[in-house]
């Protein structure tokens, strides 16, 4: 008897460890632009900080990576994200966070269109917006979600530079 205890205790702790939690720290920056970055195009970006540490003994990826704002619980706009930390600017499609190591990324969103009036009502959203959230799909289709903390950098009228 003591034996079938014994083993069940170690089969629950190792599920326990490999099942272990995926700690987010999502953070505005004070980083961004305004005046676009691609050429021929008006735009702003902001930056924020995210920081992840995979308590689990297996590695996780995270894909489907976005920032959503909402206003009065609904979703206003969403964004696919840019990796701020690298010269290219590559677009953030998988997250790879190894097990117990810490990982921090900036990343930004970016809003840019031909015209500043045709970004302006994309910014006037993000303004009016009550809250920001990181969302991450991990294997098997279980969203991540984690509130951006802390204020935005300020959202100026597109075309004030």
């Amino acid at each position: 008897m003591s034996l079938v205890v014994a083993l069940v205790l170690i089969l629950v702790q190792r599920r326990v460890r490999k099942l272990g939690d995926l700690r987010c720290e999502i953070t505005w920056t004070s980083g961004g632009f305004t005046g676009g970055r691609s050429p021929g195009l008006k735009g702003l970006g902001r930056e924020f900080e995210a920081k992840f540490f995979n308590e689990s003994d297996v590695d996780l990826a995270l894909w489907d990576i976005r920032l959503e704002f909402y206003k009065g619980g609904e979703c206003a706009a969403r964004f696919s994200l840019n990796f701020a930390d690298n010269a290219n600017r590559d677009a953030v499609r998988v997250l790879n966070l190894p097990s117990r190591i810490a990982i921090s990324r900036t990343m930004e969103i970016v809003i840019e269109r031909e015209t500043w009036d045709l970004v302006n009502p994309t910014v006037r959203l993000l303004k009016q917006a009550d809250k920001a959230e990181f969302v991450g799909v991990i294997p098997g289709g279980e969203e991540i979600r984690e509130e951006l903390q802390g204020e935005p950098p300020p959202w100026p009228r597109a075309g004030e530079e």
